[in-house]
């Protein structure tokens, strides 16, 4: 996939701004040493596509609070 392969090449400090998930019919949602593999922050499976909203939603806020204090450090 050219976007995953572009995501990977991206340099560590511009990778962190930005949340990015992987829609997939073969991994499961949330199995983050696939996303780890993938360069992806959260995978959803298409079967869980109804609870795409709760899934991003939790899994955004969970981002902006593991980064937070990274992202302060660096100011």
């Amino acid at each position: 996939n050219g976007v995953l392969i572009y995501l990977q090449r991206l340099p560590m400090d511009v990778r962190r701004n930005m949340f990015v998930a992987l829609v997939s019919d073969r991994l499961r949602t949330m199995d983050y040493m696939a996303g780890f593999n993938k360069s992806v922050n959260l995978i959803v499976n298409k079967r869980n596509i109804d609870d795409i909203e709760k899934v991003l939603s939790r899994n955004i806020s969970e981002y902006e609070m593991f980064y937070r204090i990274f992202k302060e450090s660096k100011q």
